[in-house]
């Protein structure tokens, strides 16, 4: 019984874990204003890997339903990975808008690998977006990890150095 409720919660949490959250915290981030297309990131699911890899929710919206796997969508989400050095993305899982339905619908990713994004594309702006999101997290960590000197603690050091120096 144990083990049947261990796994019950495991895989629920599985689940949870893998749907766009439903706390997100999504940002307008860049889009393509002629095409009517917004993208968004949710702040939220940002994990960063050594300002390398960086993995996160990217969400597109549409001004008008666009075709995509057989359906009319007026947007869509996936979950992301970027490779921040060598420009490239890796689509885990995506899931598509329908018109007037707020279920989301189960999209699939037909490559299984590293890809390049074309340029001016939606993954080119999804790549860039997760790599800015992440040199940004980077940045706060890297502040933090070396002993919370923030820039105004530097100004106020260079300040009392140069004091110094004059007397």
């Amino acid at each position: 019984m144990n083990i049947r409720l261990a796994l019950f919660f495991a895989l629920t949490l599985n689940l949870l874990t893998t749907l766009p959250s439903q706390a997100a915290s999504w940002r307008e981030v860049g889009g393509f204003p002629d095409n009517g297309v917004k993208v968004y990131v949710d702040e939220a699911s940002l994990e960063v890997d050594h300002d390398v890899i960086a993995k996160g929710w990217v969400r597109f919206e549409y001004a008008k339903p666009r075709q995509r796997d057989g359906m009319q969508l007026i947007g869509h989400s996936s979950l992301r990975m970027a490779n921040c050095q060598d420009r490239r993305y890796w689509v885990s899982e995506g899931w598509g808008y329908l018109p007037n339905t707020a279920e989301p619908v189960r999209l699939y990713s037909g490559s299984q690998e590293w890809q390049l994004p074309a340029p001016d594309s939606e993954s080119e702006v999804a790549l860039d977006a997760l790599c800015f999101e992440a040199k940004s997290l980077f940045d706060i960590v890297w502040d933090a990890a070396r002993g919370g000197l923030s820039r105004l603690k530097l100004e106020v050091l260079k300040a009392g150095n140069a004091m110094g120096q004059q007397q």
